[in-house]
């Protein structure tokens, strides 16, 4: 028996589980969106050389065919992106920890395009893994990962829960991962970093509706709230 977890109908892309093989399955009806799984197949494989090359592990095979990708069953529990960063915060610095472990320290790096909590594994006893790379990009900032992930802890919350504006006592928590994160870097996005992310839907992300990016559901309130965090 299978089950189909869900079906995009914009990117006319599916996921389904299938037990007795031990697999999940990213199909799509569409031979536009053959772009959708070439990306996260390319981007998949590099997380894995990474993963390999910096902890000497790695047993995960991925399969790429012309209308679907097979993954292995990950095993784990994910975080939920409603809940406020109160809530998520130690799982929100085992990320910033484990991109920084991972990725390399160059400028230009390869980038994920949509790290959210949604897009990540957490496991008891071992490293997260990150999920659905269709949004892969081989070269881009160092970091803008992160500054997407972090700045998602604190806006999907207030997105979800229609927050007349962000929690002061999650700006400070938002704050004090951002500090860690990016401590004497210099790069444009760091500045005013929602709009710089708004200038990059349209490079980043394929065959998706304009406010299924969550910086351009942000109220103008919340980004200037945002903004005075980061200064």
């Amino acid at each position: 028996m299978t089950t189909l977890f869900n079906y995009n109908s914009t990117k006319k892309m599916g996921v389904i589980y299938y037990p007795k093989k031990k697999i999940v399955r990213k199909f799509i009806n569409d031979k536009q969106s053959f772009v959708l799984l070439k990306k996260e197949y390319k981007g998949f494989k590099w997380y894995q050389s990474r993963r390999k090359l910096i902890f000497n592990k790695s047993k995960i095979n991925i399969i790429l065919k012309k209308n679907y990708l097979d993954f292995p069953v990950f095993k784990g529990r994910k975080k939920k992106f409603w809940d406020y960063l109160e809530t998520n915060y130690e799982e929100a610095e085992t990320v910033l920890n484990h991109y920084k472990k991972l990725w390399p320290t160059k400028k230009i790096v390869p980038c994920h395009g949509d790290l959210v909590f949604s897009n990540i594994i957490f496991k008891k006893s071992s490293l997260p893994i990150i999920i659905d790379w269709e949004n892969f990009l081989q070269s881009n900032i160092w970091g803008l990962d992160l500054c997407y992930f972090l700045v998602s802890t604190i806006a999907l919350p207030s997105i979800f829960h229609k927050d007349y504006k962000i929690n002061n006592n999650e700006l400070i928590l938002f704050e004090r991962l951002w500090k860690i994160a990016f401590k004497n870097k210099k790069y444009n996005y760091l500045k005013n970093p929602v709009s710089f992310l708004k200038s990059k839907y349209g490079l980043i992300f394929k065959r998706r509706k304009y406010f299924d990016y969550y910086p351009n559901k942000l109220s103008s309130y919340a980004i200037k709230q945002i903004n005075e965090s980061v200064k």
